[in-house]
Order: C-alpha cells, then sequence, then structure tokens
C-alpha cells in the first residue's frame, strides 16, 4: 500500500473515532442538562457520574486530536510530495477533504470552502 493511502486510511479511522466521541460528549452534556432539570444537584450520584464520563471523554477526544497532529506532521510535513500515479492523487484529494471536514466540525474559527463563488459578491469572512 502507497504512503498516501495508508496516510488517507489512517485520517479516515481518525475521523471515525472523533465523530464518535464529539457525539458522546454531547450526549452526556444533555444527559447532564436533563438530570439537573429533573432537579439533580450536583452533589447526587447521577451528575458526578455524567461528569467524570464527560471528562474522560474530552480526555479522549484531546488524545485523538493529538495523534491526528502527529499523524500530519510525520507524514505530510514535507513541501514537496512526489505523486505516481493516479491513485496518489486521489488520496491526496480524499486526505485534503478530510482535514478540511475536521477543520470545519472541531474548530472555533468560521468553516473554510474550496473558493467562494465570485457571482455571490465578497466572502463574509474576507478581512475588510
Amino acid at each position: 500500500m502507497r504512503k498516501l493511502e495508508r496516510v488517507s486510511e489512517e485520517l479516515s479511522a481518525l475521523q471515525r473515532e472523533l465523530q464518535g466521541t464529539a457525539n458522546r460528549l454531547w450526549k452526556l452534556k444533555f444527559s447532564l442538562n436533563s438530570a439537573y432539570y429533573q432537579g439533580c444537584s450536583e452533589g447526587d450520584f447521577l451528575p458526578r457520574r455524567l461528569q467524570s464520563l464527560r471528562r474522560q471523554e474530552q480526555e479522549r477526544f484531546e488524545a485523538l486530536l493529538h495523534r491526528l497532529k502527529a499523524l500530519l506532521a510525520s507524514h505530510l510535513n514535507s513541501r514537496a510530495l512526489l505523486l505516481d500515479s493516479d491513485r496518489d492523487l486521489a488520496a491526496l484529494r480524499h486526505i485534503r477533504r478530510t482535514i478540511r471536514y475536521l477543520k470545519n466540525a472541531y474548530c472555533a474559527e468560521p468553516p473554510s470552502c474550496t473558493r467562494w463563488p465570485a457571482s455571490a459578491g465578497p466572502s463574509p469572512h474576507a478581512p475588510a
């Protein structure tokens, strides 16, 4: 298997893990809010347990982000990547699409897009 295809598969696996962890974090947040709404206090067992699970998931999410950074730094840090075939180009496109998805999904910045259509006027994210 080629290097870019391996990186693409690793990115896809990380994307799935990040999505699962993010979904569990949201579920825990909603469960905690529901527990408070039903009258539980901070010291009750259920809110304490949900907070503990939430901290564990947050640590897992941060570890996955660290793995993502390490993967990108170790495999894609060079300025020149040799593309031997159409498969390499397709893998590179998949990597780019996956990175863009991850950035848009888990970043506090405005979403990145490939291009802003000229017919739509100036980009709302362009500096003034």
